[in-house]
């Protein structure tokens, strides 16, 4: 359960545990946000019939999901960085990183430029209707 990972968590590795890969979370979201709210804000203007009406609800929402999936696809290679550098338990042959700029550099030496993207289309399809 949750509650017994946090407690594992504490024990093994103190509050600090709590807070692993917080750097690359920030890296994520942030330039996510920089890519979704501008293009989801234009996208929607081109669907209003004057600058004081509001678009109607399918153009807001055909831009959010334009705009989410754009973004997500663009920040693709910074959540593969993230979720590798916040995996508890790793499998027999994988890698350890000490931080966000050795994961990157392992990740691509010993799987190539492809593997920033590996995700990339699921994580589109399930974030286009969030936004």
């Amino acid at each position: 359960t949750a509650t017994q990972i946090t407690r594992e968590l504490l024990q093994t590795k103190g509050v600090a545990g709590l807070y692993k890969g917080l750097g690359a979370t920030l890296l994520r979201d942030v330039p996510f946000s920089m890519v979704y709210f501008p293009l989801f804000a234009n996208l929607n203007k081109l669907g209003q019939k004057t600058p004081d009406e509001k678009a109607p609800f399918y153009v807001s929402f055909v831009s959010g999901c334009i705009a989410g999936s754009t973004a997500a696809v663009a920040v693709n290679p910074l959540d593969v960085i993230k979720t590798r550098l916040q995996s508890l338990q790793r499998g027999v042959n994988e890698d350890t990183y000490s931080g966000i700029l050795d994961c990157t550099r392992k990740i691509w030496q010993n799987e190539g430029p492809t593997a920033f993207l590996k995700g990339a289309y699921c994580r589109a399809l399930v974030i286009a209707p969030l936004f």
